[in-house]
Parts: C-alpha cells; structure tokens; sequence
C-alpha cells in the first residue's frame, strides 16, 4: 500500500512539472520590464520645408522606458542628429529634426534596448525617408467677408488670404473665385455650371516663402438667400509645390432679408 501511495504522489509531482515548466520557460521569453518590439518611425511633415522642422516618432516598442535612442542620418553609424531618452513604456518621445539642405534623407532611429551601448541588431533601427523641399507650396488660408452678415442689396466684399507655408517664392500663379448659388452647387470642373453667378479670376505674383497675401474680390449685390464662394490657386500649374492637393477652399454666405 505504502509503494501504491509513493508511485502516486511521485505521478502527481511529474504531472505538476509538465504543466508548470512550458509556462515558466514562457515567461523567461518575456520577461516583464525588458525592452522589446520591433520600432517602426515616422516622420511628420513629409515633405517638409528647408528650415523647419519635422517631429521623429518611434512606435512598436514595449517596456522601454529609460532606453537611448539615437536618431541618425543614412544608419546607426551616420551623424548623430538627436539623442535622448524614452519617457514612457512605449517610446513614443518625440524627437525633432531641422535640415536645411533640400534633398532626399533616410533618417535612422537606432534603440539601445539592452543598455549595452549596442544601438545595433535585429529589432533596434527603424529607418525612414525624409524630403526637405525648397519649393513653395501655396493655400487658402481663410475667405471673409465685409460686412460678415449682408443685407439684400448691400454691396458685399470678399477678402482671400493665401499663404505661402514652402520655403520658396510663388513668383506666379492663378487666382479663380467663383460664387455659387448654394442651392445649386456644382464641382468646379462641371461643364454646365448650375448655379454659377459670377467668376473673378487675378494673377498673383511674388508670395516669399511663410508670407502671405491678401486678394479683393470685386463686390457683388446679392439677393436674399445661400450662396457659396469657391476660390482655385494654381489651376493652370505653372507652379510646383511641395503639396499640390491643398489649393482650393470655400465658405458659404448668407444674404439676409
């Protein structure tokens, strides 16, 4: 009987050591506070102006709170454009880079997961391409009107601010305002024009790099009811921007009785 028992219990033990020993070894993989993951980093603006600044940011990291990361250009052994340190679990402390020259850039971001002075290896970099651009890059920044409410019959004045946010002159572009009635809007490219009042169109010259101009738009009289005024910036491309999507803006207008 005494055999029986200690056959059991040492059965038991061996069934216990199965179970216990893969979770063990599974939690020796993974050990919590040890920095892991696969770094991943972006860059924002892209493209970005020469003398601005764009923001690195690295996510795909865990535990890695206290870790170095130096942020280099072309790989881990190019020159040193920041270094610092991670502030939270995840690193996503951002760092900021300020290029002057325009070209194509591969930014490097090399982690020292294990403190070892060894930003090298599987898991440790994220690279990524970064284009510093000398052109301009033109937008509407805002449409006013004057007065801001209008009346029937009240000559109503608007007022287009472009801003030049690239770093180079928008040495010549075109303007084309067009108002709407708005109960009748139609795309800018639609042939017909259903609900077109009136087409302003000016060109512009010279708005230096993170300058700005304002366009009068002649007045119109307007009878009561909703209106939209849509106003292109380089329809005709004569120039090239560092964005090209970012030309056009519209706001509505409301006559009053």
């Amino acid at each position: 009987m005494a055999n029986i028992k200690a056959v059991a219990i040492i059965a038991v033990i061996i069934v216990i050591g199965l179970v216990v020993a893969p979770n063990m070894t599974g939690m020796a993989t993974n050990v919590p506070g040890t920095c892991r993951g696969t770094p991943t980093l972006t860059l924002s603006p892209n493209p970005v102006p020469t003398g601005d600044v764009a923001t690195a940011t690295l996510s795909g990291l865990i535990d890695c709170n206290g870790k170095t990361v130096n942020v280099r250009l072309n790989n881990c052994y190019g020159p040193l454009l920041n270094s610092y340190r991670c502030t939270d679990k995840y690193c996503t402390t951002q760092s900021k880079i300020k290029l002057g020259v325009a070209q194509d850039y591969i930014i490097t971001a090399c982690v020292d997961k294990d403190s070892d002075n060894n930003f090298y290896g599987v898991g440790k970099t994220a690279s990524s391409f970064l284009t510093v651009s000398s052109k301009p890059d033109v937008y509407v920044k805002d449409i006013t009107f004057s007065p801001a409410g209008p009346k029937s019959g009240q000559q109503v004045q608007a007022t287009v601010t472009i801003s030049n946010k690239g770093s180079g002159n928008a040495y010549f572009f075109n303007l084309r305002a067009r108002l709407y009635d708005n109960t009748n809007t139609v795309a800018y490219n639609n042939p017909i024009n259903v609900g077109l009042l009136n087409t302003f169109e000016k060109d512009v010259t010279d708005i230096p790099g993170k300058s700005e101009k304002k366009i009068v738009i002649p007045s119109y009289s307007l009878s009561p009811g909703n209106y939209k005024l849509k106003v292109e910036l380089d329809r005709l491309d004569y120039l090239i921007e560092l964005n090209e999507k970012n030309n056009n803006g519209e706001v509505a207008l409301k006559v009053y009785p």
